[in-house]
């Protein structure tokens, strides 16, 4: 079931049998909340390139498999996640910037 509160949507998998709650996601919506003192936010567009330029990977080298906005130790951020032929990339994108605010690379053999 998926339930909305504020800014934020929850994703929960219930087992029918018994009704234990197996699992709790918990993701941004991107409409909930606009950038305070009249600033900007990036669109994802800008966010994937922002990620892709720093990992020095072309658009046609990617294959994205997670890109969404999300709130991080209070700040807003895109988390944009991709693979290519030989290695997998997980980025926090500043929403408000553009700037790269965590990333991490793994080796392709490390998630087949």
């Amino acid at each position: 079931m998926d339930i909305r509160n504020g800014e934020f949507e929850y994703e929960i998998t219930v087992d029918a049998r018994t009704g234990k709650i197996l699992e709790v996601d918990k993701e941004y919506q991107e409409d909930a909340q606009k950038p305070s003192g009249g600033g900007s936010r990036i669109d994802t567009e800008a966010a994937k390139e922002a990620a892709l330029a720093d990992a020095g990977v072309s658009a046609e080298e990617a294959t994205f498999t997670k890109t969404e906005l999300e709130r991080e130790d209070g700040r807003v951020v895109y988390e944009i996640e991709f693979f290519t032929a030989t290695h997998k990339y997980e980025y926090e994108i500043d929403a408000s910037t553009g700037a790269v605010y965590s990333k991490k690379k793994e080796v392709a053999a490390a998630f087949l």
